[in-house]
């Protein structure tokens, strides 16, 4: 059990390496979703960012929106690209359908080919299956 001591020390540590993650981008925001889960988004790591996050917006919902976030790790932090979730796509019974305008979304935001790649990945990975009657 850490002391209270320990606890502030750790705060102050993660609050100075904060104070210099600000440094670097002067534009860092912190955006707080639904479930209260914090996130630091940056629009001048959107040109830089090297990965992805692809998840559905519910997990009980059949037709929930399919959410990319892209991000980079910089000094022991996620920093996402602004916006922190574009909207790409749905989940359908079978796979995910991608919106006809994911890829421009992505474009828009100024996200790089290797993010809009593994997003093309995963809709070629998780594509809807065709109802054979439909054929």
């Amino acid at each position: 059990m850490s002391t209270l001591l320990e606890k502030i020390q750790d705060s102050s540590n993660y609050n100075a390496k904060l104070i210099k993650l600000l440094a670097k981008f002067p534009d860092l925001k912190e955006h707080q979703n639904r479930w209260k889960n914090i996130r630091y988004i940056s629009p001048s790591v959107n040109s830089i960012v090297d990965r992805v996050e692809i998840r559905h917006s519910c997990g009980c919902c059949c037709d929930a929106a399919l959410i990319v976030s892209a991000y980079i790790h910089v000094d022991d932090f996620d920093v996402y690209a602004d916006p922190v979730e574009i909207y790409v796509g749905e989940k359908c019974d079978s796979g995910d359908r991608p919106l006809d305008s994911w890829e421009s979304m992505l474009k828009k935001h100024h996200l790089p080919e290797n993010i809009i790649k593994q997003v093309q990945e995963y809709f070629e990975r998780n594509k809807v299956e065709q109802n054979k009657d439909e054929d």
